[in-house]
């Protein structure tokens, strides 16, 4: 069986599409998402890290939602009713 070589050129990425484009990464500060964040930018696209967008400067912690559920899903939230409860480290404030 022949192999066939292909020039890495010649592959068509999907994030090729990404120069002039806005792209939000959320956990952009560190790891992975800082990685992925640094790749979109080397491709031209307009990288905002969500975390430098939240006024608390990072994500949440998963207990921090959970947290707020626990309380509306019980007894103490009982009169609470058509309510919005926004756990987003203050983002919508902007």
């Amino acid at each position: 069986m022949d192999s066939v070589r292909v020039a890495p050129e010649e592959v068509a990425s999907p994030l090729a599409g990404l120069a002039g484009r806005r792209v939000i990464v959320a956990g952009g500060a560190s790891g992975i998402g800082r990685a992925t964040a640094l790749r979109f930018g080397q491709l031209g696209a307009d990288v905002a890290v969500l975390d430098n967008l939240i006024p608390m400067k990072r994500m949440a912690q998963p207990e921090e939602p959970a947290d707020a559920i626990v309380f509306l899903a019980s007894d103490s939230a009982s009169y609470i009713t058509g309510q919005t409860l926004s756990v987003n480290g203050g983002l919508n404030m902007l």
